[in-house]
């Protein structure tokens, strides 16, 4: 029996999986089902089970694929792997809640490590992956290859478990050196062979998604390739005998030629599942599918061809397999290539074959006994015809369809009948807008696919009609004419008027010409190719424009103004603009759109094969010009040149400057055209004293080499108003001549009660400048006025300004406050002293006068007595007055430290207070005692009684002994005594007879219950006993000071000598509040 075991159950399938990489999304599957139907290419999709058989039987299995990601899933920290080795590192052991069969050997705990694997005796932390067998690590290798974890894009590991599987998954990881530009997805399963998520009576499952490298930088791999350390599939036992290989990757292809072939590629692995069993071995093993399709019926439409590439793999090293094809229940079966491993073929549907159709695959090893796996293909041609699919647009119905310049391009609509169209540009809809370019458009009906195309769109070049005016400049109330040149070429033409908000007001339609008043005006063209083109005509008011109207006020005793300024007629010039293309060809749907004055656009660019275009447009002087980019299909080889009126390049794409499409202009320039000079006639209105005045000029408002010299009388204060009439139009423009000097302030100080606001009155000059002047006060609140207002202390600052300069000075505002005063009566303690003070600080204008005599504003006092204080200044007086008194710290005593009383009994408490004022809060008398428990407890009781009584219902006697404290508060301080409580029996009562006859007595107290000793109840709690004996004549013959029931008298002497038999007298005398007890006690002797 051979011990290699390759495959013990096995079943590959190629599975949808999502592309997309949001962790959020856990990675959910999507099945073909649900999908496939959708995509542009009308992939079929497939429901196949997979056979496998062997040593005379064939079972089948379904197909697997990826598990998603729970929530659940536990994410494993790179940083800290268990190993401690966070390069290299793994975790673990982990437990499971089953026992794994590994080629014979049951684990209940594995091992998860970085590169790729999961192991179950130790970790495996090498990054030097090995071919199987191998007699190191019992292992199973999803992926066992240089994984790094290391950087932001290198991926994650997740586990998770279940009663019955195990699950690991290497998410999006990366490879060394910390390169996260590849990433692999990969999973590993292992079950008790009970979970359908592998199937049943497997054990193992390896589920790929996407994977992108095949080894790292380490022994020579770069950029995910190459090198000496292919990666390894499969599963080892560290016998050197049994394992699985599924191949060793390293190059970047699809490349496969078997388990024991050359190094692989890793795209073979992209998508697909293993599921297979490990538990132990087998003679001989079926082949195993080396690749098919999906898990689904395949349905195709009719004349759809679908093409089929098997393989299978020889578990053996050494087997070749021989494939047979069923195909009498699939008509339309066709082979292609049959040889060791593989065949290709395809099935195609039409009319003749609507319906189900089943072909099996049936794949046969040369061992022994010889092996098979069954792979069956279930088809359903589908009786669906399509519809004729065209395109149309613009009227065309043609494989060439043209849009105009200017437009965003060709608006296309395909043709009813169809469920989704995909157009080449990966848009969807029956309708799409197109610019220039070549195109396919692919209809879909329940799954069935046509195409139509090619497609080619292209641009018809933009134009602007020419507009010609007989006059562009109007005074009021003038017209002209507008004439479109070349008119017999265009099919249709119309004529608008807009306002100033760009509104159209009126239109005409099919007039060469129309005469018009000053406005705005656009004539829309359409040519014989139905595009449209336009061109502004703004007419103009003849334009009278002075720059420099607003003089700046002469100041100080200059005197003389000069100016220049104004123009009529200003000039018209070109503007040019060069285009270039370094391919040669058009711009494709790129332009440049030219505004002016906000008019606009002006569209520019190259269409056709000319390559280069100069161009330009007409402006006036002093418009603004803005150039915008429209981007085309391709900008890269788009050269643009603008020129100004000197023929100087001011931008110019190849000397850096830089076109964007961001809807904001690329360059902005104003049109420097030149002017006229304004001719007309001036008139000076003289102010008062304002003769004499010198005001040289020509007959223009602006002479082109000269200036206006007005020369004002020297010390003049005042404004000259000019008015120049212009022979042009008969405009008036008037402007302002102004001579000052520059202001001056004085600021003033101001002393006030507070009872009463300032007014603030800084002095200016001169006098003729005030009344034009500004004025700024710091603080902002004062105002803007020449004067201002405060009942705040302050310093201020008042500004002046004109048109000259300005001037400040600083004052100061002084409040004085009103007296005011306050005292509080007081209590000094055991000799303190107190600071009367009755207005904290005060102000140094107060005066104090104290009934002690004193005058400060504060003294000090250490006796009891009345005082007062009168506080006074020139805003007013204040009164104060307050008693001082004195006393001492309180003090407490009890006339005792313990105090005995008897159950039943009311004690009354009654400590001795002395000094202090009159409390200023109850006295707090507070229990303490032990409660039944034996812990610790407090009683509180607060009462305004100087004395109290234990035993009543104000404090109720504790069970055996208690504390009792008592306190007291005054102003001068506390007062704290306590008294400790001992409960004493209210009786002491004697036994009349004693029998000291050592008749076996034990010895203690009431012990033996014979009376061989004298007890006493009730003293057991008294500290101090006193008893005493006498006989019948009176003499006596026992004394104990200090008597105890734990040492009780025997009827002996005080000196230990026997008693006679007989009565004897005793007295017994306690220290506590307990009066004396007497009585007689008999002597019994045998």
């Amino acid at each position: 029996m051979k011990r290699l075991l390759l495959l013990a159950c096995l079943s590959v399938c190629l599975s949808s999986f999502a592309q997309e990489r949001d962790i959020n999304e856990r990675y959910l599957p999507k099945k073909e089902s649900d999908n496939l139907q959708k995509e542009v290419q009308a992939k079929p999709y497939i429901s196949k089970r997979m056979l496998r058989g062997g040593g005379g039987g064939i079972t089948s299995t379904d197909c697997y694929s990826f598990v998603p990601i729970p929530d659940n899933a536990i994410e494993l920290d790179e940083n800290t792997p268990d190993s401690g080795n966070s390069l290299d590192g793994a975790w673990g052991p982990f437990d499971l809640d089953f026992e794994f069969c590994h080629f014979g050997i049951n684990y209940d705990q594995f091992y998860i490590n970085m590169k790729g694997n999961i192991t179950f005796d130790n970790f495996n932390t090498s990054f030097v992956p090995a071919g199987f067998p191998s007699d190191d690590f019992a292992m199973i290798a999803g992926y066992w290859a240089d994984i790094d974890l290391q950087c932001a894009g290198c991926g994650t590991v997740y586990y998770w478990t279940t009663p019955t599987a195990a699950y690991i998954t290497y998410l999006d990881v990366g490879y060394y050196n910390q390169h996260g530009d590849l990433n692999n997805t990969f999973q590993i399963v292992i079950t008790d062979q009970s979970d359908d998520v592998v199937g049943l009576g497997n054990n193992v499952g390896l589920f790929y998604q996407d994977m992108q490298w095949a080894a790292g930088d380490w022994n020579g791999g770069n950029n995910g390739f190459g090198g000496d350390a292919a990666g390894t599939v499969g599963a080892n036992r560290n016998d050197g005998v049994n394992f699985i290989q599924f191949g060793r990757f390293l190059d970047d292809s699809n490349d496969y030629d078997g388990p024991f072939g050359a190094v692989d590629g890793i795209d073979w692995l992209d998508d697909k599942s293993f599921v297979f069993n490990i538990c132990s071995t087998e003679d001989n093993l079926p082949p195993i599918a080396g690749n098919s399709d999906a898990c689904d019926t395949l349905f195709i439409c009719q004349n759809d061809t679908y093409e089929f590439d098997l393989s299978f793999i020889g578990p053996e090293p050494g087997q070749t397999v021989t494939i047979e094809v069923d195909d009498s229940e699939g008509d339309g079966w066709v082979v292609t290539s049959n040889g060791d491993g593989f065949m290709t073929g395809y099935f195609e549907g039409g009319a003749g074959n609507v319906g189900e159709h089943t072909l099996v695959f049936t794949a046969t090893d040369n061992g022994s006994p010889a092996a098979q796996s069954v792979v069956i293909y279930n088809i359903v041609v589908q009786d669906i015809t399509l519809p004729e699919l065209t395109v149309t647009g613009l009227g065309y119905i043609d494989d060439v369809i043209p849009y105009c310049g200017g437009q965003p391009g060709a608006n296309l609509t395909a043709s009813d009948g169809f469920d989704d169209y995909v157009w080449s540009n990966n848009t969807n809809g029956q309708t799409n807008t197109l610019t220039g370019g070549i195109y396919s458009l692919i209809g879909i009906l329940e799954g069935c696919q046509t195409e139509y195309g090619p497609i080619s769109v292209y641009q018809i070049p933009s134009f602007n009609p020419l507009v010609v005016a007989s006059d562009y400049f109007l005074c009021d109330g003038e017209e002209t004419e507008l004439v479109l040149q070349d008119e017999n070429i265009y099919s249709e033409y119309i004529w608008e008027v807009f306002n100033a908000n760009g509104e159209i007001l009126s239109s005409a339609l099919d007039n060469d010409s129309i005469t018009v008043t000053p406005g705005t005006f656009q004539v829309t063209a359409i040519n014989a190719d139905g595009c449209e083109g336009s061109v502004v005509i703004p007419i103009q008011e003849e334009i009278v424009n002075v720059p420099n109207v607003n003089f700046l006020a002469q100041c100080d005793e200059d005197d003389l103004i000069e100016w220049t300024g104004a123009w009529a007629d200003p000039n018209t010039c070109v503007y040019p603009i060069y285009l270039y293309d370094s391919e040669g060809d058009s711009w494709e749907g790129a332009n440049v759109e030219v505004y002016v004055d906000g008019t606009g656009p002006f569209n520019y660019n190259i269409s056709g094969s000319s390559g280069f275009s100069p161009d330009g447009f007409n402006v006036f002087h002093g418009q603004l010009i803005e150039y915008f980019f429209i981007s085309g299909l391709d900008d890269d080889d788009i050269r643009v040149q603008i020129y100004n009126t000197n023929s100087v390049i001011v931008f110019d794409t190849d000397e850096g400057d830089l076109l964007t499409d961001n809807g904001l202009p690329f360059f902005t320039q104003q049109a420097d055209c030149g002017y006229n000079a304004l001719p007309g006639t001036w008139e000076v209105d003289v102010p008062a004293g304002g003769e004499g005045y010198i005001f040289e000029y020509t007959d223009v408002f602006n002479p082109v080499n000269d200036n206006n010299v007005f020369t004002a009388p020297l010390g003049f204060v005042g404004t000259y108003d000019l008015t120049f009439t212009s022979d042009v139009c008969d405009r008036l423009e008037e402007v302002s001549l102004t001579f000052s000097v520059t202001p001056t302030v004085e600021a003033l100080d101001y002393e006030s009660c507070d009872n009463s606001s300032v007014l603030i009155e800084p002095i200016y000059g001169p006098s003729d400048v005030i009344d034009d002047a500004t004025y700024t006060w710091i603080p902002n609140n004062l105002g803007n006025s020449p004067t201002a207002e405060t009942s705040s202390s302050i310093n201020y600052i008042i500004e002046i300004e004109n048109v000259c300069g300005n001037s400040q000075d600083q004052g100061q505002i002084v409040i004085v406050p009103t007296p005011t005063a306050i005292l509080f009566n007081d209590v000094l303690c055991d000799g303190e002293s107190s600071i009367l003070s009755p207005s904290g600080q005060g102000d140094p204008s107060w005066i104090f006068e104290w009934s002690t005599g004193e005058d400060t504003p504060s003294i000090q006092v250490s006796s009891a007595n009345d005082y007062s204080v009168t506080v006074s200044n020139d805003c007013g007086t204040a009164e104060a007055s307050a008693f001082i008194n004195t006393s001492n710290s309180p003090t407490v005593t009890y006339l005792t430290d313990t105090l005995f009383y008897c159950a039943g009994d009311v004690q009354t408490i009654a400590p001795t207070w002395t000094g202090g004022t009159p409390f200023s809060a109850p006295i707090t008398w507070e229990l303490e005692y032990l409660d039944a428990d034996g812990a610790p407890f407090t009683e509180t009781l607060s009462s305004s009684e100087t004395s109290i009584q234990v035993g009543s219902d104000q404090i109720p006697p504790p069970a055996d002994a208690a504390t009792l404290s008592f306190t007291a508060n005054d102003y001068c301080g506390t007062a704290q005594d306590e008294v400790y409580l001992q409960l004493i029996p209210c009786f002491i009562q004697a036994s009349n007879v004693i029998t000291p006859d050592s008749d076996g007595e034990t010895a203690g107290y009431f012990s033996g219950g014979l009376n061989e000793a004298w007890y006493i109840e009730g003293i057991d709690r008294l500290e101090s006993v006193q008893v005493r004996i006498f006989n019948r004549w009176g003499n006596l013959v026992y004394e104990n000071p200090n008597y105890s029931n734990n040492n009780p008298w025997y009827g002996k002497t005080t000196t230990g000598n026997d008693l006679e038999a007989g009565v004897y007298f005793y007295t017994i005398t306690a220290s506590e509040n307990i009066d004396p007890v007497e009585g007689t006690v008999t002597i019994f002797r045998n």
